[in-house]
């Protein structure tokens, strides 16, 4: 972008435009210029196309500097545009009063919004998390451990919460998909730095990269970053005992803080370890095929099963939702206190309608708590802050004594009661029907500061006083005077020329008329100085008031924190429990045997969708006979349904929730595999079948006994004897091996053999029935496998030409047999010659006659060849 000034554009305010412009020219740049922001150059036809503005010039001619501008007071919803399209925003305020400004105005870039700083409420989605990660790694690989590590840590600005996790590098990328930052900053010059890496990572996770400077990352200068911040000689006290990589990313991500805000973030109070062995691995696939959070045909939160259980009240209890869906519990005791938590609010139902009626009218509390701490904080938020605080007390009533038979529940209520003090002066300092901006006044209320409330009386009672003034000088002085008011003169005092003897010394004569005198007092002239300035007065008052209101709250930011979090958890337990009521839900008994024992259990969206018509399966594995669970039957007939309700069931469990079933036993598991669909990844040069074989790698090579995998079709990406025999050899590895609870969905009806063949192979298959030529899907699960896919009956419901069906029908025994042979599986060649015989001796020989000659090429047939054609129809018939 070119700014070099041209004679007419170089004025002083576009010499300072251009000097913050060269500072951050990675930023659009919002200068503000008295009641509007204003964009130049590239960044107003940025500003011009992306937020539909009229593009005009600063100037005119061939040198003339293209401009855009956004009125002040509509900055949040064009800020909220421009960084959902991608782009960072420096905002350049005015920081001097124009009035009194002499030359050019002072200004200066306050603050750089980007994806992962937003904490204006009109920016940020109530119900979803606004994170900001940082990546590092050195290579260093820790004692007995392969893997070099990766330090990743995560920050909401928005609330404050801040966590450092260090993680094997193989799953860095998934744990940031679960993390779902909306930015990502990185060393420049690392391997994130490539754009192999940062395009894949882009394409996963969908949200900004930002580089920066290396040494930001550096030991010794992320170390005395965090210090410097929380005002520590050492990190000991958060967990950290030694320096390790993650360390480094959250040095990185408050360093970028402090460049971008530009302002105190006493809010970000600590910072946490974040161990990954205490909740259950998943990789991005998974959470992708299972839709936890997202659909896969949408992406969108309608379907997924987040939307299915959420039942929370505030926007802190949906986020923490999330979390807790996105790392499910490995540790046996925490399961149980969740499970207990909840059980405690369904055996009150009447207190759970209750409780659940005062969170609704609880606020945002934890991220009011930072825009107090950010000096961002809006009239209207304490108000509502002093509505929440208020309802506190209720809401601690319904942690009674026997909740503090429960661990969890003993820990939340500490934590919202004796708020006493910041509720106190947030209901005496701020007048609840207050406006959204502190400039237009009226914000403190009335009673609060005695000087504030006698120019708000000048300003309002003005006419009074002069009444009052004007009778009480009267009777004063005798005479029948009158108190006025113009422009010119201001305030006076009006006698007629016939009582002008009688005019006492203190009246100072200003203005002679016709028939009378206009006089001044010095009462009437300090009341004058006051009534004029009353109005801007009060308004700079109340800005001080505001901003002493807000310093007093910062000694109780870390409380509120506490407060908001309590809350949080209370509204996800309590939404656990209310789902759990509506749906008829069951407690499943958490285990730490390997098993997975469910019985009616129901995929919890598929589910809710047909209602009724949902046919409820049992789940029976983990003993040696039934470890990896082969599923065969028709497709569209409920075999991915069934696997993935398995693990869904599993994720749920190990998250504290109730789940749709009759009864369950479920053995916790460490980790989560999914090899589900088909999605090509071509932008990434991976086909179909390659991607399944890297996911089904990664499932291989990382998988434990205490793991639960689920493959849905795998090997169906090539030849059908190359994925069979990779699906049988998968099998094995996995039985022989692995030896985890394994569902194993496919079209591969072949594989039913390995039930014979290997210890802890079982096979299921999809009920159906066959009625007159129709199939007619049961969606039941039971036991022992199928020799047959019903593809051809498939293809008939979708509307396949009858011929074609007719063909197939022909020639799949045939093609089973051969296939047979070629895998050297000789019982199942017998049946399919078999098959082919039967099918041949019931089929009608003219429909067959009648088809070959329907498909023979006559325009392209010799006259032998149509002889021989005619011979052998002959032959058939005779």
């Amino acid at each position: 972008m070119s700014l070099n000034p041209d004679v007419q554009a170089d004025t002083p305010a576009m010499r300072q435009y251009r000097t913050f412009k060269e500072q951050y020219p990675d930023y659009v740049l919002l200068f503000r210029m008295g009641d509007f922001y204003e964009t130049f150059y590239e960044d107003a036809k940025i500003a011009s196309r992306t937020l539909g503005l009229t593009l005009t010039s600063r100037s005119k001619g061939p040198n003339a500097v293209p401009l855009a501008g956004i009125p002040y007071h509509a900055l949040d919803n064009y800020l909220g545009r421009l960084i959902q399209a991608g782009y960072r925003v420096a905002l350049c305020e005015q920081i001097e009063d124009p009035k009194e400004a002499k030359g050019v105005v002072k200004r200066d870039v306050v603050r750089l919004i980007t994806p992962g700083t937003l904490t204006d409420e009109t920016l940020l989605e109530q119900r979803e998390g606004n994170y900001l990660a940082a990546i590092f790694s050195v290579g260093r690989k820790p004692q007995n451990c392969d893997s070099p590590s990766v330090g990743l840590a995560w920050v909401e600005l928005s609330s404050g919460a801040f966590w450092a996790m260090l993680a094997p590098a193989q799953t860095a990328l998934d744990e940031l998909v679960r993390i779902n930052p909306a930015e990502v900053i990185y060393p420049e010059g690392s391997e994130y730095d490539q754009p192999k890496w940062r395009d894949h990572a882009k394409q996963v996770i969908g949200c900004a990269f930002s580089s920066r400077a290396p040494w930001a990352f550096d030991k010794n200068s992320s170390v005395q970053t965090l210090h410097n911040h929380f005002h520590t000689a050492t990190l000991a006290g958060f967990g950290f005992d030694e320096w390790d990589e993650s360390v480094s990313a959250a040095g990185a991500i408050i360093e970028y803080l402090n460049e971008t805000q530009k302002t105190a973030m006493g809010h970000i109070c600590e910072l946490r370890r974040f161990e990954r062995r205490d909740y259950m691995a998943i990789d991005g696939n998974t959470l992708r095929c299972l839709e936890v959070l997202r659909t896969l045909r949408t992406n969108s939160r309608q379907g997924s099963l987040l939307a299915c259980i959420d039942r929370t009240k505030t926007g802190m209890g949906a986020r923490l939702l999330e979390r807790w869906l996105t790392f499910p519990l490995v540790c046996y005791s925490s399961i149980i206190a969740r499970q207990d938590a909840v059980e405690f609010f369904i055996s009150r139902r009447k207190s759970l309608d209750a409780l659940r009626e005062l969170l609704g009218d609880c606020a945002q509390i934890d991220r009011i708590t930072t825009n107090i701490a950010m000096a961002r904080v809006r009239p209207r938020e304490f108000v509502a802050l002093g509505q929440s605080l208020a309802l506190l007390p209720r809401v601690a009533e319904y942690l009674d004594e026997d909740a503090d038979k429960l661990e969890l529940l003993t820990r939340l209520r500490p934590a919202i009661e004796n708020l006493d003090e910041p509720l106190a002066l947030i209901e005496t300092a701020i007048d609840p029907d207050c406006p959204n901006v502190v400039r237009d006044g009226g914000v403190i209320r009335n009673g609060f500061n005695e000087e504030l409330d006698r120019l708000r009386a000048i300003d309002r009672d003005g006419q009074s006083w002069l009444a009052e003034y004007q009778q009480q000088e009267s009777q004063r002085t005798g005479i029948p005077l009158k108190v006025g008011y113009n422009k010119v003169f201001g305030y006076y005092i009006e006698i007629t020329h016939t009582h002008r003897d009688k005019v006492p010394p203190e009246y100072h004569r200003k203005q002679t008329l016709k028939n009378a005198e206009r006089y001044i007092t010095d009462e009437l002239k300090h009341y004058e100085a006051e009534v004029l300035t009353a109005s801007e007065r009060a308004k700079e008052i109340e800005q001080q008031l505001y901003e002493q209101v807000r310093v007093s709250l910062l000694p109780w930011i870390e409380k509120l924190q506490r407060a908001a979090e309590s809350l949080a958890t209370l509204d996800v337990l309590s939404s656990l429990a209310q789902v759990a009521l509506e749906r008829g839900y069951i407690r499943p008994e958490i285990t730490q045997d390997n098993v997975l024992n469910i019985v009616g259990g129901k995929h919890p969206v598929v589910a809710e969708l047909l209602r009724e018509q949902f046919v409820p399966n049992d789940v029976k594995m983990g003993n040696v006979k039934d470890r990896l669970l082969i599923i065969t039957g028709p497709n569209m007939a409920g075999k991915s349904t069934y696997i993935r309700q398995a693990a869904l069931l599993t994720l749920m469990a190990q998250t504290g929730c109730y789940i749709p079933a009759e009864s369950a036993i479920i053995g916790i598991a460490d980790r989560l595999f999914t090899r589900v669909g088909a999605a090509d990844e071509l932008a990434r040069g991976l086909s179909t079948f390659m991607l399944e074989m890297v996911e089904t790698a990664n499932i291989l090579n990382n998988a434990t006994q205490r793991s639960l995998v689920i493959l849905d079709e795998v090997g169906r990406g090539t030849s059908t004897c190359d994925g069979l025999s990779l699906a049988w050899a998968i099998c094995e590895y996995i039985a022989l091996n692995i030896k985890c609870r394994t569902l194993f969905a496919t079209h591969y009806h072949e594989l039913t053999e390995l039930e014979d063949l290997i210890d802890g192979v079982k096979n299921l298959n999809i009920a159906v029935r066959e009625w007159k030529g129709d199939v007619i899907f049961l969606h039941k699960i039971i036991p022992g496998g199928t020799d047959r896919s019903y593809g051809v009956h498939v293809a008939k419901l979708a509307g396949v030409p009858k011929d074609v069906i007719n063909r197939a029908q022909a020639i799949l025994p045939q093609m089973q047999a051969q296939l047979a042979d070629v895998l050297d599986m000789p019982d199942l060649a017998d049946k399919a010659r078999a098959a082919a015989a039967q099918m041949n001796l019931f089929a009608d020989p003219a429909a067959r006659i009648a088809g070959e000659i329907r498909h023979a090429d006559l325009d392209n047939m010799t006259p032998i060849q149509a002889y021989e054609l005619l011979r052998k129809l002959k032959d058939e018939l005779s």
